[in-house]
């Protein structure tokens, strides 16, 4: 998996996509004209490079969101993406240079000049435009810093595999030799029969599905721009599933849920099967717990 990150572009670059598209929509109705009007009986190179490059700028923009139905990660295609942008860039300086030859014919020396006339002033003016020349050290935000904070939170305070963790793929490593770990696809589909299964047994002699004492889900709140795409795809969508889903567990009788964390951009979720069974002070302080109840019940001699 992948992820984009560019604070640097003038804007967003879906919206750029649409610019590129409009442009090259403007350049390839350029050529096709040329093609039936001009005396050429070759079909010109650039109509056939215009047609792919508005092809994959569209899978940039919601326009042409055929990712999931033919694998494609649209993140893996920047490299390509900014080849393609560099080659309609020299097809769009070429353009007036060709009008002006076909309205007054002009020596190639003095197209070989204006070419570099037309460079010289084109790139410092779009240095201009874009307000100069950035340079940004921010590292990407992956997932919103609620998630660590909270994260070390539990690590530090719960004993190893007396808890599990609801998170996106990237939190399977840390999960690692220290709790169990659910994806969200896991937790929304099979949780809910652990969890009923788990229930019914309580009470009785023998228990075969014992979940984790207690379950932490992590979740972004609206308007979910703090995980990256990359990182979870579709959060919008997977974060209003879990919202619905916790507000259904907790209609259900004899549950307990509670706000574990919860900042500006997150909100973890815990939902405690059995207290005192996961913090280390608990542990510490109930080593002997029927002991300890012996020795201050009051028919205690």
């Amino acid at each position: 998996q992948a992820y984009s990150y560019f604070p640097l572009l003038v804007m967003p670059l879906g919206e750029l996509s649409y610019l590129y598209i409009l442009i090259a929509a403007g350049l390839l109705l350029y050529y096709t004209a040329d093609y039936f009007f001009s005396d050429k009986e070759y079909v010109r190179d650039e109509i056939a490079f215009l047609l792919v490059f508005v092809l994959v700028a569209l899978r940039f923009t919601p326009l042409l969101n055929i990712g999931e139905l033919f694998w494609i990660d649209t993140d893996q295609l920047n490299e390509f993406y900014a080849i393609l942008i560099s080659i309609l860039a020299g097809v769009l300086f070429a353009v007036p240079l060709e009008l002006l030859n076909k309205i007054k014919r002009i020596p190639e020396a003095a197209i070989y000049k204006l070419s570099w006339g037309l460079l010289i002033v084109s790139i410092p003016a779009l240095i201009y435009w874009q307000g100069g020349i950035r340079v940004s050290r921010v590292l990407p935000s992956t997932v919103p810093n609620g998630f660590f904070e909270s994260y070390y939170q539990i690590v530090e305070e719960r004993l190893p595999y007396t808890y599990a963790t609801v998170g996106p793929e990237v939190q399977r490593i840390q999960a690692k030799n220290r709790h169990f770990y659910m994806d969200y696809d896991y937790f929304l589909d099979e949780y809910a029969a652990i969890d009923s299964v788990y229930n019914k047994q309580i009470g009785k002699e023998s228990i075969k599905e014992v979940p984790p004492a207690s379950i932490f889900i992590f979740t972004v709140k609206p308007p979910y721009g703090e995980i990256q795409q990359g990182i979870l795809y579709n959060a919008s969508g997977v974060m209003r599933d879990v919202e619905q889903w916790m507000a259904d567990f907790r209609s259900l009788p004899n549950r307990h849920v509670r706000i574990f964390y919860e900042d500006a951009s997150t909100k973890v979720y815990e939902i405690v099967n059995r207290e005192e069974e996961s913090r280390v002070s608990d542990i510490l302080y109930h080593i002997y717990p029927d002991k300890r109840q012996n020795l201050l019940s009051p028919n205690n001699e």
